[in-house]
């Protein structure tokens, strides 16, 4: 528990102000546009990771400044639990920012 407290505390000295938008619905293979916001201080780059049961890295060297990015999804299971995480581009674990919760449906 102890060791939980300081990783958590020093995580905090590294809060990034980005925050990404939250998709309403995402189709499986389709082409998506993701946005978010940024302040002065953020990191210039980092990887966009979908998740769910599994985790895809969609995008990677994102280019924070410019808020938004299209691409396209990976095939994968609808359902209505996925988020999407930045991340740092050589080191997964440590996350800039989360969505909440959102859809992907199948493809037509």
């Amino acid at each position: 528990m102890f060791i939980k407290l300081i990783s958590f505390a020093l995580s905090l000295h590294s809060v990034s102000a980005l925050v990404l938008n939250t998709p309403t619905e995402l189709t499986s293979g389709a082409e998506a546009t993701i946005t978010w916001t940024s302040q002065s201080g953020d990191p210039s780059t980092f990887s966009l990771l979908l998740k769910s049961y599994a985790t895809f890295a969609i995008a990677d060297n994102v280019q924070t400044s410019l808020e938004t990015i299209t691409l396209e999804l990976p095939e994968v299971p609808s359902g209505n639990e996925y988020i999407l995480e930045a991340t740092n581009i050589s080191d997964i674990d440590v996350i800039y920012a989360t969505t909440g919760e959102f859809t992907v449906i199948a493809a037509n």
